[in-house]
């Protein structure tokens, strides 16, 4: 594993992975015969997003609350960490987060 060094730009999460502002610091990197890869993922209130790692399900800050998500992950051979699906609806989220 390569750690990476905190000059590393904090990156906004791409829309197409996100709903709401999302944030994202590479904490580790696949390297050096590893393939973890580490990220500190910082959901704004309202934010989510949703993925499988075998089983269906997303992560999100509460509508008043920022969530932190420490992401630790084993990449694939083509360096793939994740599968992601369909963003989480706004029905979806409020029936969810009450």
């Amino acid at each position: 594993m390569r750690i990476t060094r905190s000059s590393v730009e904090t990156m906004a999460g791409p829309e197409n992975w996100f709903t709401g502002a999302v944030y994202v610091n590479a904490v580790a990197a696949p390297g050096d015969g590893s393939r973890v890869s580490a990220s500190s993922v910082h959901f704004t209130p309202g934010a989510r997003v949703f993925f499988e790692p075998g089983e269906e399900h997303w992560h999100g800050a509460s509508p008043d609350r920022f969530m932190t998500h420490l992401a630790m992950l084993q990449v694939d051979e083509e360096g793939t960490s994740a599968a992601w699906g369909e963003h989480v609806t706004d029905e979806e989220y409020t029936s969810h987060s009450g």
